[in-house]
């Protein structure tokens, strides 16, 4: 008994915590004053005053901030308060913490990657003392690899060393948009395999539908953009990412890899529980339109669940998106768009509409 009581103590300091970070969220009063920031260092100025992110920012010199420091910054903030949430999942006695892991460091192969002729070493690579002691590969070594082959050796004895070598013997060559499929795939399965064996009945499908959910909005964002650019490229469809845990059965998504045309996928999803998010004509690009979906869904789940687990991952998801939109506010101010022309490639979600009292 004392046991259990432990348990449920630690499961609601869980679940007190994805709350309190969620209360700290950006508010509409927020994102109108960022939107009429002129330069980064207005903008920090701003984070740093006026947002929770000030804790983070307040020993930073804002004089020539540079865009890459900043969104590296940004990155690490969002590490830091996953990595708060990891620490009391531990505790509950579960490893799905374990996917923010995984996910970072596919993140890291993915830009390692695709900056192989870069040679300057950045600190993208700081992360949280709790990440640090559950990595299985080291960013800033890989940073040095200047050849996808130098990049496979430093993968040698992780997780991911299978799933990268299967990549060079199926395509023969670095495959940027299949490795990246590989990788993401593997991160799914591994996932959802973890929660089916640890988790039974309502508990464990309500973890698997927020990783459907995010898996899936992959999927289509992949089976749209080729019908819509890359229809004509001979082989392009084998680049399509195809979930590996899905709300959509395997005569439907064999519908989407067959399909032709938006509006052939169009129907299909229609068929699906997420319906209601495409039924609306929409000319945004179809990343804004999945992001909805996602921060939708997650709003929604974290309000409302009391699944300590659910909110964890639904909170990250919340968070990882206002980066984005910050990240995207700073290319905005780059590329001297306006405040209108900026706000249209954010997606605050229904929930960015508190005002701070």
């Amino acid at each position: 008994m004392k046991g259990v009581t432990l348990m449920n103590k630690a499961e609601n300091a869980l679940l007190a915590k994805a709350h309190a970070l969620y209360a700290k969220r950006l508010t509409t009063d927020d994102y109108s004053a960022m939107l009429e920031c002129h330069s980064n260092n207005e903008l920090f100025s701003y984070l740093k005053s006026n947002t929770s992110y000030g804790e983070y920012l307040e020993k930073l010199p804002s004089v020539q901030l540079s865009r890459a420091r900043f969104e590296n910054v940004m990155k690490q903030v969002l590490l830091d308060r996953i990595a708060s949430l990891c620490r009391f999942e531990k505790m509950i006695g579960e490893k799905l913490y374990k996917y923010f892991i995984t996910k970072n460091e596919i993140e890291t192969i993915i830009y390692c990657s695709r900056h192989l002729d870069i040679t300057e070493i950045t600190d993208l690579f700081i992360i949280p003392e709790f990440y640090k002691k559950e990595q299985s590969v080291f960013g800033e070594e890989m940073q040095k690899a200047r050849s996808f082959d130098e990049l496979v050796d430093y993968l040698k004895g992780s997780p991911y060393e299978k799933t990268v070598k299967a990549v060079m013997k199926t395509v023969g060559d670095l495959n940027l948009a299949t490795l990246e499929n590989a990788l993401y795939g593997f991160l799914y399965t591994e996932t959802a395999n973890q929660i089916k064996k640890a988790f039974k009945g309502k508990q464990g499908e309500e973890i698997l539908r927020y990783f459907k959910t995010v898996s899936d909005m992959m999927m289509i964002e992949s089976v749209i953009r080729l019908n819509q650019f890359y229809s004509n490229v001979p082989g392009a469809k084998a680049n399509l990412y195809i979930s590996p845990i899905s709300e959509f059965d395997q005569k439907q998504i064999q519908a989407l890899i067959d399909s032709t045309s938006v509006d052939d996928v169009m129907k299909i999803i229609n068929t699906t529980r997420y319906k209601k998010y495409f039924l609306k004509e929409d000319n945004r690009p179809v990343e804004q339109r999945t992001r909805e979906v996602i921060v939708t869904e997650c709003t929604k789940q974290l309000r409302y669940s009391q699944n300590p687990l659910v909110c964890m991952f639904c909170y990250s998801t919340l968070a990882e998106n206002e980066i984005k939109n910050i990240t995207h506010i700073i290319e905005g101010i780059k590329y001297k768009l306006s405040p209108d022309e900026i706000s249209q490639i954010i997606v605050k979600g229904e929930d960015a509409c508190l005002s701070k009292k």
